[in-house]
């Protein structure tokens, strides 16, 4: 269209401009689902669009498929698309079919790596999500994870922690690691590699994973590990913001006082402390240490 438009070809250039339209607005029309399955039809690629009990997706399917036809598009070979994950969720963790690292990361590095895959169809066999954590199950993103992925199988199981930090009061029953193909968890792993034959991918919902670096899992096992790195921020801030305030406005004593219902009368030095208390209007807040939590506190 440039080339022709820049030697003065405007009627041959208005022309194909309207039929890049028309193919353009088929696209937008039909989104993602649309535009996958005309690519499939027409170019071989692109994987067969779900279909929904409404018609409304098989519509879009048709109206996309049509609508590009008109274009006279060579055949285009299947192209390889660059992605990055920008935020930590179960459904990240679903779609990604392919094991894309052959070695043991951190959330850190997987934030900043692009990922490469090929562009095509969606998922060919059942995956099995599972996942253990001391919580009660997080039912409302489970059902949208349903809705989403109708081939996901979800198991769901509650470990609870004893009073040793990271061990649990239980042991998972092992059978429960066999077909997973994804494990959500905070500390509970398989015991070895034979146990999760068909295990793709470990995510952490702690921060770090020193906690099971002793784990064969850890130390054996190419397995793809990811944690929750970096969405810790408002949580913690608030807590910052809390200690702050509890502190400098002596919060414990006048607790103290309250429940012996003692006001303070006969300590003198509790009373010199309230009566010096300031306000943080106008004063200047010091972060130190500048990563996700630090500038939420901040922010």
């Amino acid at each position: 269209i440039i080339n022709l438009y820049k030697t003065g070809r405007m009627d041959e250039a208005k022309k194909l401009q309207a039929v890049v339209a028309r193919g353009d607005w088929a696209a937008i029309s039909g989104g993602i689902v649309g535009t996958k399955s005309a690519l499939e039809t027409h170019y071989g690629y692109g994987g067969v669009a779900l279909v929904d009990s409404t018609g409304k997706i098989v519509r879009l399917r048709k109206t996309t498929t049509n609508g590009i036809a008109n274009l006279s598009f060579c055949r285009c070979r299947p192209k390889t698309s660059y992605i990055r994950i920008t935020s930590v969720c179960v459904e990240v963790l679903i779609t990604r079919r392919k094991k894309v690292y052959s070695q043991t990361l951190n959330f850190s590095t997987v934030l900043s790596t692009p990922i490469q895959l090929t562009m095509g169809g969606g998922p060919k066999k059942s995956e099995h999500l599972l996942v253990i954590l001391p919580f009660d199950p997080p039912n409302a993103i489970f059902d949208r994870i349903r809705r989403n992925h109708p081939h996901i199988k979800i198991t769901f199981h509650q470990l609870l922690f004893s009073d040793v930090p990271w061990r649990a009061r239980s042991q998972v029953p092992p059978e429960l690691f066999q077909d997973a193909t994804f494990l959500i968890t905070l500390s509970a792993l398989p015991p070895s590699s034979k146990d999760c034959p068909n295990l793709e991918l470990i995510h952490f919902t702690s921060a770090g994973t020193n906690h099971i670096a002793d784990s064969p899992i850890y130390t054996n096992t190419k397995i793809p590990l990811t944690t929750s790195s970096g969405i810790h921020g408002p949580q913690i801030a608030e807590w910052v913001l809390m200690t702050m305030l509890t502190s400098s406005h002596h919060f414990a004593l006048l607790h103290k006082w309250q429940n012996n219902h003692r006001w303070g009368q006969d300590d003198q030095s509790g009373i010199g402390l309230l009566r010096n208390l300031h306000d943080k209007v106008g004063q200047r807040l010091g972060v130190l240490g500048y990563g996700s939590i630090g500038r939420q506190v901040g922010n």
